[in-house]
């Protein structure tokens, strides 16, 4: 038996809005975003070949290539980064407990709206476009 760690990138699904959120800012997918599927087509690449970890994204790669090389610094950057694209400027939230002790209300989804192929289907902000 192997343990395999899959580290997806930003990922095109509904946890944005069902997670915990104490910062008073909407939280937005920081592009680039990338699909759910193409997280699933690794999980199952793994499953008959596995290796011990798989980013899924480029950008995930260059982020965890610079955290090997110097890991201060992306920590650093990745903050910045946070702040700059993943916290909105523009909307606030209510602190929120997310779904850690109740489930998210209706059916359920696969994909967040964020567009889901490296930013694609973003409106202006950085917002989801309405379907």
């Amino acid at each position: 038996m192997r343990v395999c760690t899959v580290m997806p990138a930003t990922i095109d699904t509904p946890h944005f809005e069902q997670s915990a959120n104490y910062t008073g800012r909407k939280v937005v997918a920081m592009p680039p975003d990338y699909s759910p599927e193409r997280v699933a087509k690794a999980v199952v690449d793994l499953v008959r070949h596995p290796h011990r970890e798989v980013v899924v994204g480029p950008a995930g790669r260059a982020l965890v290539r610079r955290a090997r090389k110097n890991p201060a610094l992306a920590e650093r950057v990745m903050a910045k980064q946070t702040d700059k694209t993943h916290l909105s400027h523009d909307e606030a939230a209510p602190a929120t407990h997310g779904t850690l002790h109740v489930p998210a209300p209706g059916e359920g989804a696969v994909h967040g709206g964020w567009g889901g192929r490296r930013g694609a289907g973003r409106g202006r902000c950085g917002t989801p476009d309405q379907p």
